[in-house]
């Protein structure tokens, strides 16, 4: 074994780790902050050819990984748990771990795998299906890139508003508000509203994407197509958890 090859490469590890660290979350930012200009900039570094090739931002399945898979099975496991955790936090209650019971269920993995998986590649479908464009690998690869970008925004987008706002209401005197509650009151839960404030930034912004690829010049029959995109995305998903969960219980 060559161990001064090993040392090299663990090293290269370790700064490819710690650059991501930082890349990323410029990633992130840049793309929530300015879809529009970051689309343009993200298909020219999808399509370099040289060695400094994704130099100045994160790569589109590291970046997926991280803020969608990751992001979502995170959601599937501990995000219910935050509540009580910060609830025992700010009312000076001694907290035990063993109080918690966190189900790391195959059933919510599965789930949050299929949800992270279908809609970037329905979408990138629609669009070369639109374009009349045949599927191939090499005509796939710069639009379901993009769409993991989009896509692994749109999940970190979600997060960070659920987080902020579960924060809000533990944060917050009781006596001047309680924000959750708040909005419980008329009707609106938490996680829909940031659900819906995070769909329209994604609407937004594969508007833009549409439009980038000439896909159509008209307005209303974009968001004809985006929000037909997301309905059959639903029901894939769906379906798909349905079919992995009876066959995951059928196999137990």
């Amino acid at each position: 074994m060559n161990w001064l090859s090993l040392v090299t490469e663990l090293e290269a590890l370790i700064f490819w780790l710690a650059s991501l660290i930082l890349l990323a979350p410029k990633t992130l930012y840049c793309i929530i902050r300015r879809p529009k200009k970051m689309i343009t900039v993200l298909s020219q570094e999808i399509d370099k050819r040289t060695d400094d090739k994704y130099d100045a931002y994160t790569s589109p399945i590291t970046f997926w990984v991280i803020f969608s898979i990751c992001l979502l099975i995170f959601h599937a496991i501990l995000l219910e748990y935050i509540g009580f955790i910060i609830g025992g936090i700010f009312s000076g209650n001694s907290t035990n771990i063993t109080e918690f019971e966190f189900n790391f269920s195959s059933n919510r993995i599965t789930k949050a795998i299929i949800i992270s998986i279908w809609p970037p590649l329905l979408f990138s479908y629609i669009i070369l299906l639109k374009k009349k464009i045949i599927i191939t690998k090499s005509n796939l690869e710069n639009i379901f890139y993009m769409q993991c970008y989009l896509f692994g925004s749109f999940i970190a987008l979600y997060t960070i508003l659920s987080i902020f706002m579960t924060l809000l209401n533990f944060i917050l005197p009781f006596n001047i508000t309680n924000f959750t509650s708040l909005l419980y009151y008329y009707g609106i839960p938490i996680d829909w509203l940031c659900l819906i404030l995070s769909l329209i930034w994604l609407i937004n912004s594969e508007l833009h994407l549409y439009k980038f690829y000439s896909v159509t010049t008209k307005r209303s029959t974009s968001y004809i197509l985006i929000l037909s995109s997301i309905f059959s995305s639903i029901v894939l998903v769906c379906l798909t958890g349905l079919l992995f969960i009876g066959l995951f219980n059928w196999a137990l």
